[in-house]
């Protein structure tokens, strides 16, 4: 009987598979003549956690409660969470959002901190997050855009918050019949959110209903002044009294009694749409106001590239302030600009502003953290605190005159040809690209260039012209 190295003697172990007799110190020679058959075999890799899955049921509190103050709870600490599943499954989520978004240490922490927060403060483990409690965390300083944005895809929130059109509209139809408010109430709840029974409606955005409204409130005050509690009991002659003679006036005041009372007609609240066959007429046409050339001019030639590039396409091709905000890289190519709904051939002036701006983002940005042709994801910025100096660096944003460490070193794109050795707009300077270079692809319309069906894949992704933005507001044209 053989007595295992350091271990006592165990006679019901020894007998347990019956008295079987072997060669002492077998097993040991055998490792030595096949040392693969002894190696530890590694641990299986750690199953991601299961997809998230709302609870189809809420859990009713029997005494809820009033308010929740999230700073004591921080003083004196949250309970614990009753869901490690949907814990684990919330975290993983956060850390695929912050490496696909590029965000920084401290906003990926706040977003793990405030699910954490929610999980112990939430009644129903595994429901849905009320998109009031999630406003509560602006007590504690977290990220509460990026939080909703999570939970927004993830399909976890409820959103329960009032929108401000609501109080608007409370506050423009108080002073009116308590009938015909029922009746306006009827039309703006099918407006702001759609109906998928016969007839169908659309939801409309805010806006359009603020202007709507707007349009029609004279008309529906004067009717409350004359007496009228009702919509059912407007006429014909009823509308064309209380419309202005001509001009835009009674176009937009005619847009919108139809825009209100046909749907109500659709929807059987009123028997008759008073403002059928009513002709509103043309509205008044008007004459652009006339913009100094002097200030035109100063603004194309001015030093800083950004607002220049601004100035060009706001003066050049009519582009608004959102078109200018979404603008990006990839959409400037061939010396035309390809917007959602239109393609642009750009004027010469403007492919020379855009060529110098292009330039001096390479120079002022030369590797930026986010998408690019090189990077198809962003780099997530990782900081770390150095034992004997003190000072806090960051991987994404390696300190200047330093060399590149393992944590900043990024894969570098595959070797570009020797006709298009040139640097891309998107790119850093030192890295070739296989795209040409962007004053080549704007000063020449017959420039070939990748396009978006046959570019790789970190171009489909690459980042807005976010440094243009911060000159949005300063060219004023």
């Amino acid at each position: 009987m053989l007595r295992p190295r350091r271990h006592a003697l165990d006679l019901e172990g020894a007998n347990r598979h019956g008295q079987q007799l072997y060669f002492a110190d077998t097993e040991r020679r055998l490792q030595l003549l096949n040392p693969k058959s002894s190696r530890i075999r590694p641990e299986p890799a750690p199953q991601p956690p299961p997809p998230l899955v709302p609870a189809g049921h809420r859990q009713l509190v029997l005494f809820p409660p009033s308010g929740r103050d999230l700073r004591r709870g921080q003083e004196r600490g949250f309970p614990d969470v009753d869901a490690p599943e949907v814990a684990a499954a919330l975290k993983a989520a956060v850390g695929d959002y912050a490496h696909h978004h590029g965000l920084e240490y401290s906003t990926a922490w706040g977003l793990d901190r405030g699910l954490r927060v929610l999980l112990s403060i939430h009644d129903t483990p595994g429901a849905r997050f009320l998109a009031s409690d999630v406003l509560l965390l602006r007590d504690l300083f977290l990220p509460v855009r990026p939080l909703l944005r999570l939970l927004t895809q993830l399909d976890m929130l409820d959103d329960d918050r009032t929108p401000n059109i609501v109080p608007w509209f409370r506050e423009r139809t108080a002073g009116l019949p308590e009938p015909m408010v029922g009746e306006l109430t009827t039309w703006f709840e099918l407006k702001l959110s759609g109906s998928n029974t016969a007839p169908r409606v659309k939801a409309r955005p805010h806006r359009w209903i603020q202007r709507m409204v707007t349009k029609a409130l004279p008309a529906l005050q004067a009717w409350a002044d004359q007496d009228k509690d009702s919509l059912r009991s407007i006429t014909r002659a009823d509308v064309v009294a209380v419309l202005p003679n001509s001009g835009t006036p009674r176009v937009d005041m005619l847009q919108g009694l139809r825009h209100i009372l046909r749907p109500l007609k659709n929807q059987r609240v009123i028997f008759t749409d008073p403002t059928a066959r009513i002709f509103c007429g043309m509205p008044s046409t008007t004459i652009p106001l006339p913009v100094e050339t002097d200030d035109l001019r100063r603004i194309l030639h001015d030093q800083e590239a950004p607002r220049a590039a601004l100035a060009a396409l706001a003066i050049f091709h009519a582009l608004t302030s959102g078109q200018l905000r979404r603008l990006k890289t990839t959409d400037l190519r061939d010396g035309r600009l390809f917007l959602p709904n239109r393609t642009v051939l750009l004027a010469e002036p403007a492919r020379t502003r855009l060529a110098a701006y292009l330039d001096y983002r390479n120079r002022r940005w030369p590797a930026p953290p986010t998408p690019t042709c090189s990077s198809p994801r962003p780099r997530a910025a990782v900081w770390s605190r150095s034992a004997t100096s003190g000072s806090t660096t960051c991987s994404a944003y390696p300190p200047v005159g330093s060399g590149r460490t393992a944590s900043s070193t990024r894969p570098r794109p595959p070797a570009a040809t020797p006709a298009a050795s040139a640097t891309c707009s998107a790119c850093p300077s030192a890295q070739p690209c296989a795209t040409p270079a962007p004053s080549t692809r704007l000063a020449s319309s017959n420039t070939t260039s990748a396009t978006p069906d046959h570019a790789p894949e970190g171009r489909q992704e690459c980042k807005s012209l976010w440094a243009m933005e911060r000159y949005s507001s300063r060219a004023v044209v």
